[in-house]
Order: C-alpha cells, then structure tokens, then sequence
C-alpha cells in the first residue's frame, strides 16, 4: 500500500479546489442566486473573484444572461409557448355613410371593428430553431389561436324616418360577430410566410328567422330593408384556409409595414341565410355567391425621406377583394374595400370605399356602396 506524500496530494486538491468555485457559481447562476446587489454589474462583481477560471466564468456568464434577456424580451424564460394578446386585424373606430345605395337605404353612424386573438400555444423562435421535440406535435403547428372579430354600428344622429327615429330605442346593433380556432405553420425559417387552417363561426347576433315573417314585414313598414335586415338572424360556419406573408416575424406595424393575404372559405355548413321575405325568388341567393375567395394587401411607405420631420410616420394604403366561389358566374360579384390614411407611431387616420356586396352577413345578398372616415389601432 502506497503513502502520498503532502507535496503530491497538493495538486490534485488545487484543482479540485479550483474546479468547486466554478461548480458553486455555475450553480449560483442556474438558480440566479448570485450574491451580489441587484444593480451589480460585472466589472465589480467579476474582479473581485480570486480564482482566474472562476473569474472567467462570472464574465461568461453575464454575457449569456444578457444575450437570453435580449432575446426574450416577449416571451417568459424556461417555457416552449408565449401567450400574448395581439391584432388579427385592424380595430377601428370610424364615421360611415353610404353613397348613393340603390338597393339598401342606409344612414350615417359610427362603426366599431374589434380584432383580436389569443394564442393557446405559440413557439418560440429559439425552440423552432435550435429544438426538435415539439416538431412532432400536431404535424409541426407553430401557434394555435382563439380570434375574435366583431362589427357594431352606433347609430348616434338623428334618422328620420316616417314618424321618427328608427333606432332611437336601441342605437347599438351587432353586424358580426366572427369567433373561431385557428391553427397556424410558419413556410420558411424568417417565419414571414404563414398558412392557417381554422374553423369558424359568422354570424350577427340577432333573432328574427322565418317563423316571424310577419315581423319582419313590420319593421320594414317601420323603418325600410335596412331596417329590418339589421333585426333578421344570419350565421353560418366555415372552414378558413389562409396564406399570409408579412414583413416582419414579430408582426410590429412599423414605416415599412406590408402583408399580403389569400384566403380561401371551402366549405360553409351549418347556413341560416334563407331569404325568406323572398319565397318567389327564381334564384335564392347564397353566401358562397357573393364570399368564399378573399385578398387583402397592406404596404406602408414611410414618409421619413422626405423630411426628418415626418419621423415614425408613414403613408397606408389597402385593397381588399371579396368574390364568390358557389359557380363560375359567383365568380363575377367582386366586392372591394380601397383604404388610404397616415400613420402616426401606432395611431392610423384612415379614409375607406366600400363598393360590392355583403359589407355586413345581413346584406350578403345586396350590393351597396359607402364611404368611411375612422381611426385605427394595433
């Protein structure tokens, strides 16, 4: 049996010294129990750290907490999904008018459009780069959402109709309301090109179906179609197949801000949109004559070039398409919405023309045209 002798024991211990004081920071570091001031820094923290490989691994690791704080700034740290509340759309708040209707009489009134979603899982980037495991979850799905859409007129000025005003009892009427499940995969790497499949519920939030055709013909007699058309139920559910591109992967609407959008409805199931007030009609209209195929295209041109003054602002312009998909000749009722405006930071001043069929599911059936003025915010 071999003796050591204190010489030779003292390396070995010296290492093994030097090796605990990185072990116990390393530790120190995983559950972020540094001993230092909360406003320490490691130009005083680091130095002070006897042991050169100790010292060295402080360093590293404020660079690495850094670089992970940097890089999760949206998103909570250790967890493979965010949950955040964004836009799917614009939400607006606007004046609107009709100009000119022939086959709706219409009025002045505020509108209100609310686009949100919710994502029940959304991966982060680190994980959808670096990390395979959840690939294999529901065939790769990136995010999954809850969305909401909703349209409310306020009719707040004065409508004279016949006798008086029409909605001078309820001036706050639903026009849609548009929940749904959406499942979403990002096409490339940058995360700019998405495709969603989802599944969702249209409707109008109203009561009057056939068995109240006489009602119906009373509010008509009341207060005109446009009238009564705002009390009369329409839903219907669909299935949603969208591809979208955007500018940029975190979706912030900034000078430079663009999104192409082409969505397709295939299948409609689950209908309440009989015109029933209409039972001699040779051809009883459909949604999917007049909705099924839609396009929207959105690009800001900063103004910043032209002077340091217009800083953060930008020029918007939109176009959106709507068309049938039922047959071909659906194919030739094309509805269009042209948006211009000025962006401010995050506040939009924007001008609207609606020309086509359908602004709201009451008046799939009819083509209408109006003007609107209005705010945005994302």
């Amino acid at each position: 049996m071999r003796f050591y002798s204190l010489r030779e024991i003292a390396v070995p211990s010296k290492l093994l010294a030097h090796a605990a004081s990185v072990a116990v920071l390393l530790f120190a570091q995983l559950f972020n129990t540094v001993a230092a001031a909360p406003d320490a820094d490691p130009y005083t923290v680091c130095p002070a750290i006897a042991e050169p490989a100790a010292r060295l691994a402080c360093y590293d690791s404020y660079v690495q907490a850094s670089a992970a704080e940097n890089a999760g700034q949206r998103r909570q740290r250790g967890q493979p999904y965010i949950r955040q509340l964004r836009s799917d759309g614009p939400n607006s708040l606007g004046f609107v008018g009709p100009v000119g209707n022939t086959e709706l009489s219409g009025n002045q009134h505020v509108e209100f459009n609310i686009s949100v979603r919710y994502p029940f899982w959304e991966r982060q980037d680190e994980i959808a780069q670096h990390e395979t495991p959840w690939k294999g979850f529901l065939f790769g799905v990136d995010r999954s959402f809850f969305v909401y859409n909703g349209t409310y007129d306020f009719h707040m000025l004065p409508d004279e109709y016949g006798d008086g005003n029409r909605y001078d009892s309820a001036p706050v009427i639903s026009k849609d309301q548009n929940p749904g499940l959406a499942l979403e995969w990002d096409i490339d790497p940058d995360r700019l090109r998405r495709f969603r499949v989802g599944v969702f519920h249209h409707s109008n939030g109203q009561t009057l179906d056939e068995a109240d055709a006489a009602e119906f013909d009373n509010a008509v007699a009341e207060g005109g179609l446009g009238f009564a058309l705002n009390q009369v139920s329409r839903s219907s559910n669909y299935v949603q197949l969208r591809y979208q591109r955007v500018a940029n992967a975190e979706e912030n609407i900034t000078t430079n801000w663009h999104q192409f959008q082409l969505e397709l409805r295939p299948v409609y199931f689950s209908v309440d949109a009989k015109l029933f007030w209409e039972p001699d009609r040779t051809h009883q209209a459909d949604i999917q004559d007049y909705d099924g195929l839609r396009l929207m295209n959105e690009k800001f041109y900063s103004l910043n070039p032209i002077s340091s003054f217009l800083e953060s602002t930008a020029l918007i312009t939109r176009l959106e398409l709507k068309t049938g998909i039922r047959d071909a000749r659906a194919l030739s009722n094309l509805s269009s919405e042209w948006t211009v405006g000025l962006m401010w930071r995050k506040l939009m001043l924007t001008a609207s023309y609606f020309d086509g069929y359908g602004k709201e599911i009451s008046t799939y059936h009819l083509r209408t045209r109006h003007w609107g003025l209005g705010l945005e915010i994302r």
